[in-house]
């Protein structure tokens, strides 16, 4: 390869890379804003597959800055840690608790709306009885 084509090649993948850029940090800055919402939608679901999975029943408790899966006996089986500058409507203790066949005995613990704000938009979730979450326009 001689010089020429060196920096020819230079400047293609250059150029290549510039073009694609944007969109990567955009892609990159709307994954941060759903962080939040994914982390608990992960928790959620999370929570009801081991319940099912242990044939027992699992808490899922808000603890100011984390979310935590809890046994009956208290024991945190895994969190989930949430930036501490996430405003969201979640109060701590405990939030739902799955039952062994993987659902969710009550969703009566949540707030309603249960939202995080992120990046000055105000995201709601849903959650349903099966485990399943959605962000809610």
């Amino acid at each position: 390869m001689t010089v020429v084509e060196l920096i020819l090649a230079v400047a293609v993948l250059s150029v290549a890379l510039a073009l694609g850029a944007g969109p990567l940090r955009d892609a990159v800055a709307r994954q941060g804003a759903e962080g939040p919402v994914a982390t608990f939608r992960v928790a959620v679901r999370a929570t009801a597959t081991a319940a099912a999975a242990q044939g027992e029943p699992l808490t899922l408790a808000w603890a100011g800055d984390r979310l935590e899966m809890r046994d009956d006996a208290g024991v945190v089986q895994r969190d989930w840690p949430f930036p501490a500058d996430t405003p969201t409507t979640l109060t701590p203790g405990p939030l739902l608790e799955a039952t062994p066949p993987g659902r969710l005995a009550s969703l009566d613990p949540l707030p309603d709306p249960l939202t995080f704000d992120v990046e000055g938009e105000t995201v709601t979730v849903r959650v349903s009885l099966i485990g399943e979450s959605e962000r809610t326009p």
